[in-house]
């Protein structure tokens, strides 16, 4: 179907303009635009076998009718936007962890979480340098879809700065994804390869799934379109890292392990649960497609409810409950987001977690806490320690680990990652 504005709004002029389309230049990314349903051909026009018809019209819509979920390919899916190579914003030192990363978040996804599909928006660079196709390789085709991205990113700058970083290759990657995967699954996710999102064991489920746990949220709260995980980084565990020389200054730095799992060593949440509310803008959501028509990286900016009630109050970025819920983080699920650490963002390590005395307890002069929380490493806190307790060295603790991850998760990842490493190594020795 062919749009026609000045059939559909008339023709404007410059006195009384009754609608304004910019040129197709000017006019950015249309996969951002949200799609709509197309009308269905009206009665008086449709020639030939109705039948016909109607199934071609039933084809050409996008698939927003939630009724059909029952149709749908796949259950959960997710999509993710990755480089073999990357620097993160306003950084230029590269990480190039990510294949190795990327093995791991996807046999998480797989084996423990239980994914039916992860679409990868391969934005690896174009002069030559490693993919990410030697990972996706390791991984039958009717789990893995590797998409070749190769828009680059124009604007890399940290979020505090005048011109502010806009990854618009990953927004157009998002939108994409969307657009062409949606319609085929009932759930959707989209992920970076450092987020996992997991279930927390509960006393009659024994290892539940994310899927397992997403299938009974949807019949236990079947009117839930989006379920949003609010996300705080959390910090290496500075007992599963290695000490290795600095250029330049006397102290040394922290290295993860490489006979540990990016999870494992991640595993320590600077706070408690459930999260602090202001966590709520870095959130990862599973969502519908058929009610979703438009997603941003964190947020559901378009959906439903926009076109079945569009004079109805919304919240800022976020759907009215019970369409759009928060997960419990204590009952039900978390994300864990595993973000590297740099051995140079260690640099300053002592200076920053300084072993307490009498003094830091006392309040300044402002009474403030003296006490700094910019720790750039864990050390956990033991079982049954209260919070401002110290180590043996007298550092104080300042990270909670998970339970479930180092005794249910980690356990499975060590026993699932060394064939697929071994594999590995041999694709890139040719």
């Amino acid at each position: 179907m062919l749009f026609d504005p000045v059939l559909e709004w008339g023709i404007g002029n410059n006195s009384n303009q009754k609608h304004w389309l910019p040129t197709v230049e000017q006019s950015g990314r249309w996969a951002n635009i949200p799609l709509c349903r197309i009308p269905a051909t009206p009665e008086s026009q449709q020639q030939g076998d109705k039948k016909d018809i109607q199934e071609r019209d039933r084809q050409d819509r996008p698939n927003t009718d939630i009724s059909s979920s029952d149709k749908k390919k796949h259950f959960l899916s997710a999509c993710v936007w990755a480089s073999a190579t990357f620097t993160t914003r306003g950084s230029s030192d590269p990480d190039t962890s990510t294949s190795l990363r990327l093995i791991e978040w996807l046999t998480y996804q797989f084996e423990i979480a239980q994914f039916d599909h992860v679409y990868i928006y391969d934005n690896s660079p174009t002069d030559g340098a490693t993919t990410l196709e030697s990972v996706t390789r390791l991984f039958p085709s009717h789990q893995v879809t590797r998409i070749p991205w190769k828009h680059p990113v124009c604007n890399n700058k940290p979020p505090g700065s005048n011109n502010p970083g806009e990854r618009s290759s990953q927004y157009a990657a998002e939108a994409s994804c969307r657009i062409r995967y949606g319609p085929m699954t009932q759930w959707l996710a989209v992920l970076d390869t450092d987020e996992y999102l997991i279930p927390q064991q509960q006393k009659s489920h024994d290892k539940i799934s994310l899927r397992q746990w997403l299938e009974q949220a949807s019949i236990e709260h079947g009117d839930t379109k989006i379920w949003s995980f609010y996300q705080t980084r959390a910090i290496p565990n500075i007992r599963l890292m290695d000490a290795v020389a600095s250029a330049n200054h006397p102290q040394f730095q922290w290295k993860k392990r490489d006979n540990t799992t990016f999870l494992e060593t991640y595993n320590c949440d600077r706070l408690q649960f459930p999260k602090p509310g202001w966590a709520w803008r870095a959130q990862k959501q599973i969502f519908q497609p058929s009610f979703v028509l438009m997603h941003f990286v964190h947020y559901s900016i378009v959906t439903r409810r926009l076109l079945e009630a569009p004079n109805e109050w919304s919240g800022l970025y976020k759907d009215r409950p019970p369409n759009e819920r928060r997960v419990d983080e204590r009952n039900q699920a978390f994300l864990l987001h595993a973000k590297t650490t740099s051995p140079k963002a260690t640099e300053y390590w002592k200076k920053q977690c300084p072993v307490v005395t009498v003094d830091d307890t006392k309040p300044d002069r402002k009474g403030k806490d003296k006490k700094s929380n910019d720790c750039p490493v864990g050390i956990p806190y033991p079982p049954g320690a209260k919070e401002g307790a110290t180590d043996a060295g007298g550092r104080e603790y300042n990270c909670y680990p998970h339970e479930v991850v180092s005794e249910v998760v980690v356990p499975r990842l060590k026993e699932l990652l060394p064939p697929l490493l071994q594999r590995y190594r041999e694709i890139i020795k040719y």
